[in-house]
């Protein structure tokens, strides 16, 4: 289970790329928070910065 506002805990997920993730979001607006992670960890790009500018003040 990661927090995806800690970049320590999504490192420790220790996923590479093309590795399955289950993803659960909980709260008022779980399906924009559940969809903008997503489109983070699904894009092409790499790097924190391109999760941080998907997930937005989503989560």
């Amino acid at each position: 289970m990661a927090d995806p506002r800690s970049i320590l805990s999504i490192v420790a997920l220790c996923a590479t790329m093309g590795t399955p993730l289950d993803l659960q979001a909980t709260g008022e607006d779980e399906q924009d928070a559940a969809r903008a992670l997503e489109e983070a960890f699904s894009s092409s790009e790499t790097g924190v910065d391109s999760i941080g500018a998907a997930i937005g003040d989503k989560v």
